[in-house]
C-alpha cells in the first residue's frame, strides 16, 4: 500500500469522528444483539408456524387417505382366515362394500406365488420377492412400494399379512391391492386453499395426485427419512413464484404426503414481524450514527477545520490574520480561537525581537571573521617582511608554509563571512566557494593544475564546517606543493553524506605520489599531516591517507556524528 493511502488510513482511525461514532457504537450495540437474538427466535417461529400451517391442511387433505388405508388394514386382518382359504373372490366383494381403495384380493404362498386372485387367474409370482422375506418377519401389516399392476392395469400400493399355521409357521402372505387412483380422488375431494398442491409417494419418490411435482428429490426424502420429526419444510426457488414444501410421513412405512403453497413473500406475517424487530433497531442505530456524524461536523469539526487553518497560517509567521468567522461557534472554541489570536500577536512581538537579535549578531559575527581575516592577512605581510631578511634556505621554507596556512585560514574566514547563514553552514556552496578562492590563491591555473569537486549539498555547524574546510585547505596546499611537476596534474575532492549525521571526504590527485610509504601511519612526522589528523579527530572522525597508483589519496569518513553536530 503507497505511504499516502497508509497515512490517510492512520489519519482516519485517529479520526475524532471515527472514535466518538465507534465508542457509540459499542454503547447501541447491545441492542442490536438482543434484536438479533429475538429476531432468529422469531424467524424460527415463523419457520414453524409455516410447517404448522402447510401441516394443518396436508393433515385435513390426507385424514381421509390414512382413514381409509388404515380401514383397509382393519379389513384384511378381518377377511385373513376366509383369504387364506382362496375365496379371493367373495372376500373382494365384501370388501369393496366398506372401502373404495382395494382394487384386488390375493394370497400368496411361501414362496411368492399367487393362491388365488380376486380379479385374474392365479400363479402369478408376487411383485418383488423381498415382500414376501420382510412380511415373513413382521409382526404387523407392510405397506408395499407403488408398482404397476398387470391385472388392475394402475398404479397399486400392496398391504400384506403374513399367513400362519397353527405352529405359528409361515405359510404364506394375505394380500389388499390398494388403488392409487382412489387415493388421488380422495384427496381431490378435500377443499384446499388456493393455489396449494398435495400429492402422495412412497419411498422410491413414485408420486401420486400432484400437478406441480413429477418427481421427488432424493434431498427431500434423505431428510424426512433420517429425521425424527414428522414433517419437514423446505424451499424450492426453481418455480417463478416460489414455493414453501412440507414433507410429512403418512402413517405408517413406505407412504409420505407433500404439500406444497406459494412462498408468502417479503409482505407477509413471517418475514415483516422478523424483519421488522431487527429493522427498527437497525434502522434507529443508522440514524442515530447519521445523525452524530453530521451534528459532530457542524458542532465541531467545521470549526476545528477552521482551527486548523488559523494555525497553519500562524505556522507560516501570517501573525496578523485575525480569529474571525468564530461567533457561532461552541463558546470554548470561540474561546480557543481568541486565545490563539493572542498568542499570535505575542510571537509575532517576540518573533521580531528575536529577527532584530539575530541580525545583530550576525553582523557581529560577520565583522569578526571579517576583521579576523584582516588580521591574518596583516600577519601574513609581517611574514613577508620576515622572509625577505632572513637568509636561510630552510628558513625561508618554513616561513613560506605558515605563510600559506595562514592565507588559508584567512580565506575560511573570509567565506564564512560572505555565507548568509553562519550556525549551519551548507557545504555545497561553502566549499565551493573556498575551492574555487584556493584555485586562484595557490595559482593552480598557472601550474597547469585542474581541481574539481563532486560535493553533496547538506549542511553542518560552524564548529565542524571549519576544521572540514581546513583540512581541505592543507591537503590541497599539500597536492599543489608535492605532487606536480611542470606538466601539472588534476585534483578532485569528493565529499558524500552517509545517512542522516554521517560524511565521507576523499582528495585524490594524479601526482608524483608520496614519498611516504603506504604502510606509513597517521603520526609521522609531518606538519601537514599531523594537521589533517587533528582537523580530523576535531570533526570525531577517522583519517587515511594512502598512495596509489595514480598519485596519491587523503580520506576522512565520519560516522554516527552526534545530533549537536548536525
Amino acid at each position: 500500500m503507497p505511504h499516502s493511502q497508509l497515512a490517510q488510513t492512520d489519519e482516519l482511525k485517529r479520526s475524532i469522528r471515527v472514535k466518538i461514532l465507534f465508542i457509540l457504537s459499542l454503547a447501541l450495540s447491545p441492542i442490536l444483539l438482543i434484536a438479533l437474538v429475538q429476531t432468529l427466535f422469531d424467524t424460527n417461529n415463523a419457520k414453524k408456524a409455516r410447517i404448522s400451517e402447510l401441516v394443518t391442511i396436508s393433515d385435513r387433505a390426507t385424514d381421509s387417505v390414512e382413514q381409509a388405508i388404515k380401514q383397509a388394514e382393519s379389513l384384511l386382518l378381518v377377511f385373513q382366515p376366509e383369504i387364506e382359504k382362496n375365496q379371493c373372490e367373495k372376500t373382494f366383494e365384501k370388501v369393496i362394500i366398506g372401502t373404495s381403495l382395494v382394487s384386488n384380493v390375493v394370497q400368496f404362498d411361501a414362496d411368492g406365488k399367487a393362491l388365488c386372485n380376486a380379479r385374474g387367474k392365479p400363479g402369478f409370482e408376487v411383485y418383488d420377492t423381498n415382500w414376501i422375506d420382510e412380511v415373513q418377519h413382521n409382526s404387523g401389516v407392510l405397506r408395499t412400494e407403488a408398482f404397476w399392476g398387470s391385472e388392475s392395469k394402475d398404479w397399486l400400493f400392496s398391504i400384506l399379512l403374513a399367513s400362519r399355521d397353527e405352529e405359528n409357521n409361515f405359510i404364506g402372505a394375505s394380500t389388499f391391492g390398494l388403488n392409487t387412483t382412489a387415493i388421488v380422488n380422495l384427496i381431490e375431494n378435500t377443499s384446499l386453499p388456493k393455489d396449494t398442491d398435495i400429492g402422495v409417494f412412497d419411498n422410491n419418490g413414485q408420486i401420486f395426485g400432484s400437478t406441480r411435482f413429477k418427481e421427488i428429490r432424493e434431498e427431500w426424502q434423505e431428510a424426512i427419512d433420517e429425521t425424527e420429526a414428522q414433517s419437514l419444510l423446505f424451499k424450492d426457488d426453481t418455480f417463478i413464484e416460489g414455493l414453501d414444501i412440507v414433507v410429512t410421513k403418512l402413517g405408517g412405512q413406505n407412504l409420505y404426503a407433500i404439500i406444497s403453497a406459494p412462498s408468502p413473500g417479503l409482505l407477509s406475517q413471517f418475514t415483516l414481524r422478523p424483519a421488522a424487530i431487527i429493522g427498527i433497531p437497525l434502522m434507529a442505530f443508522s440514524l442515530t450514527l447519521l445523525v452524530t456524524w453530521l451534528a459532530l461536523d457542524r458542532i465541531l469539526l467545521r470549526w476545528l477545520t477552521r482551527l486548523r487553518a488559523l494555525a497553519l497560517a500562524y505556522g507560516r509567521g501570517a501573525y496578523d490574520m485575525e480569529a474571525t468567522r468564530f461567533e457561532q461557534a461552541p463558546s470554548e472554541l470561540e474561546d480557543l480561537a481568541i486565545s490563539m489570536e493572542a498568542m499570535a500577536r505575542k510571537i509575532s512581538v517576540r518573533d521580531e525581537s528575536l529577527k532584530q537579535a539575530i541580525e545583530t549578531r550576525d553582523a557581529a559575527v560577520k565583522e569578526i571573521h571579517h576583521r579576523v581575516k584582516n588580521n591574518l592577512q596583516i600577519v601574513t605581510s609581517y611574514l613577508n617582511l620576515q622572509s625577505r631578511q632572513v637568509k636561510e634556505n630552510s628558513a625561508k621554507e618554513a616561513l613560506k608554509a605558515a605563510r600559506h596556512r595562514i592565507d588559508a585560514l584567512s580565506i575560511v574566514h573570509q567565506t564564512l563571512y560572505q555565507n548568509e547563514r553562519l550556525s549551519d553552514v551548507d557545504l555545497h556552496p561553502f566549499l565551493t566557494g573556498l575551492i574555487s578562492h584556493l584555485q586562484e590563491a595557490l595559482g593552480a591555473n598557472t601550474a597547469n593544475v585542474t581541481i574539481t569537486s563532486d560535493i553533496d549539498s547538506f549542511t553542518r555547524n560552524s564548529d565542524d564546517a571549519i576544521p572540514l574546510a581546513l583540512l581541505i585547505v592543507e591537503a590541497i596546499t599539500n597536492s599543489m606543493k608535492y605532487a606536480f611537476d611542470s606538466k601539472g596534474g588534476k585534483i578532485h575532492i569528493a565529499l558524500k553524506h552517509i545517512g542522516k549525521t554521517g560524511l565521507t571526504l576523499q582528495i585524490e590527485d594524479n601526482g608524483i605520489g608520496s614519498e611516504i610509504d603506504k604502510n606509513t601511519t597517521p603520526s609521522g612526522t609531518g606538519l601537514g599531516q599531523k594537521l589533517m589528523l587533528a582537523f580530523a579527530r576535531q570533526m570525531g572522525g577517522s583519517f587515511e591517507e594512502e598512495a596509489t597508483k595514480d598519485g596519491f589519496l587523503v580520506r576522512v569518513t565520519v560516522q554516527d556524528q552526534d545530533s549537536s553536530k548536525i
